[in-house]
């Protein structure tokens, strides 16, 4: 994710492959030490046969992963979200660079002390300026006669826009990642955070910030695993509510029959019952039902009476009106 959102490539060397051509394993470098080669119209070193060196060294296409974020037509490697808005933040960077440039080179002069009946050469400036920054930085009085005035220049943050122009790229930043400005410093909308509307705000983080980077990873690693298995990533979980809006929530969830009672308490972190109803999805009144009739007791069916014999004279009357009686 840091290769993905910062130089917008990830890129991983396959080290081991299991019977079927599948990875077993992914070493992901470093994008500072990989190169492609795609200038080419067709064959070797075109877009659709790129040729990837790690520190020089071609590796072959079969052992490269690579995830792209922004790709340009006719191009291998993506760009960054940053390097899409390269313009917008160059503005901010700028202005940040400004700011640290501005206190480490001391800005404008801090004040002025002037004599105001005679001229001071350069030589007496330098000493009555080195006594001067001796008693400022060490918080002393300063002494001084008649003829010496001593002005500090004051400049307000606010004026020189240091802090507006800090919010503001904080501000462009979040936008071009589709993050809440307020997550990483920059300016709010002004209202008051509540717990209603933090709980949408990580709804709007997961949808809009998170769920774009999550559908390329399980695109790319879709295709690196077998057919009939997928990756996905469990965002629900990061969707917290209180204590007793979540259990009323998994109360219906197991009711319906979303979700079984050991995978809501694995959303719990508690350990799985060891009971096979447990594990079952069935919903909670068809459960019911089904345990109902396997405790009830079976009942014995009456056995069919056995045929009276009957002799070749047909003198058995009594023995026939028993058989019809039963």
């Amino acid at each position: 994710m840091v290769s993905l959102t910062l130089n917008g490539n990830a890129y991983g060397l396959i080290t081991e492959f299991d019977g079927f051509g599948h990875p077993l394993g992914i070493e992901w470098l470093p994008p500072n030490e990989v190169s492609v080669d795609d200038s080419q119209s067709t064959g070797r070193g075109s877009f659709a046969l790129p040729i990837w060196r790690w520190n020089g060294i071609e590796i072959p296409l079969e052992r490269m992963v690579h995830i792209p974020w922004v790709t340009m037509p006719g191009r291998v490697k993506g760009l960054s979200p940053l390097g899409a808005f390269a313009s917008v933040v160059e503005m901010g960077i700028a202005g940040q660079n400004m700011a640290a440039n501005w206190f480490l080179n001391g800005g404008i002069p801090p004040g002025t002390f002037k004599n105001t009946a005679q001229t001071v050469s350069p030589d007496q400036s330098k000493e009555v300026k080195r006594v001067l920054m001796d008693a400022i930085r060490t918080g002393e009085p300063i002494v001084y006669g008649r003829d010496w005035d001593f002005t500090a220049v004051a400049l307000s943050p606010r004026e020189a826009q240091f802090v507006e122009t800090m919010r503001l790229s904080a501000s462009q930043v979040a936008s071009i990642y589709g993050i809440p400005a307020e997550m990483i410093g920059g300016e709010t909308s002004g209202g008051r955070i509540t717990y209603e509307n933090v709980e949408a705000q990580t709804i709007h983080f997961i949808v809009f910030t998170l769920l774009p980077w999550v559908r390329k990873l399980e695109d790319a690693f879709d295709q690196l695993i077998p057919e009939g298995v997928f990756v996905r990533f469990n965002l629900d979980s990061m969707v917290r509510t209180d204590l007793r809006t979540r259990h009323e929530v998994f109360q219906i969830d197991r009711r319906i029959g979303l979700k079984t009672v050991n995978e809501l308490r694995t959303l719990e972190d508690n350990d799985p019952l060891a009971d096979p109803i447990a594990d079952s999805a069935l919903p909670l009144n068809a459960l019911v039902q089904a345990v109902q009739l396997q405790q009830q007791p079976e009942t014995e069916e009456p056995a069919e009476p056995e045929e009276p014999e009957v002799n070749g004279n047909g003198n058995n009357r009594d023995a026939l009106e028993r058989y019809a009686r039963r």
